[in-house]
């Protein structure tokens, strides 16, 4: 797998449960019970960066029975002992659009010189899309546009760069120590 250079600048923090639908309660969670849900697993990884261990559940009312809490659910996700359907080391910066309140970034952070994956988290609704992008040349793509997060996403768009994975149907995403995933 390509190590993909980290930048810990984060724009805002993202909650560790994002609630989707009506149908299972894990604590004060809710999941989809009949519609198939995203579980996003995320850990530090060794590069300095984020890996995502992506799993797309069929049927979480079935898979996370019996599970009252985020901890309980998570437990269950490891010891299914599941492959991830998908696997993405990111540079552990995230874009959350459509939050004006949000405040502008630190931009002493120069934009790395290496290829870098971002997460974009945009509103769909009631729900949160989650894109990812690869990004081949940050400094040119984003120039002076590094650290603010509507001029980041405006020189994507510009760009003409299609996100290489999204889901509209995230419901967890648990956060890992590192070295745990």
């Amino acid at each position: 797998m390509e190590v993909i250079q980290h930048y810990s600048t984060r724009l805002r923090d993202v909650s560790e449960a994002n609630i989707v639908n009506t149908g299972v309660r894990i604590g004060g969670m809710t999941l989809a019970s009949t519609s198939p849900t995203t579980v996003f697993e995320v850990a530090p990884s060794s590069s300095g960066g984020e890996v995502f261990w992506i799993y797309e559940i069929e049927n979480p009312e079935e898979f996370f029975t019996g599970c009252e809490t985020e901890e309980e659910a998570s437990e269950r996700l490891i010891e299914s002992d599941r492959s991830p359907d998908e696997q993405l080391e990111t540079c552990g910066y995230t874009l959350i659009l459509d939050h004006p309140e949000d405040p502008p970034s630190n931009r002493s952070v120069p934009a790395p010189e290496m290829p870098i994956i971002l997460e974009v988290i945009r509103e769909n609704g009631q729900n949160q899309r989650h894109e990812f992008y690869r990004i081949d040349d940050p400094v040119a793509t984003f120039d002076d546009a590094w650290g603010d997060t509507s001029k980041m996403f405006d020189s994507i768009r510009e760009e003409d760069i299609e996100p290489v994975l999204y889901y509209d149907n995230v419901s967890l995403r648990f956060q890992r120590p590192y070295g745990s995933l």
